[in-house]
């Protein structure tokens, strides 16, 4: 995901987040084929509090 931080039409940051499944042991794990169409079909809504 990318996102800007603007105020009074000034960027005030640019950030880009990577989100990945990890194991029980912090290492990158590859998520079961089910899961991944199971979340390729979910819509995402982002709320900012």
């Amino acid at each position: 995901m990318q996102y800007k931080l603007l105020a009074r039409g000034e960027v005030l940051a640019l950030v880009k987040t990577v989100h990945v499944p990890l194991g029980e042991n912090f290492k990158l794990i590859r998520l079961p084929k089910n899961v991944i169409q199971i979340l390729e079909k979910e819509q995402w809504t982002e709320t900012w509090l």
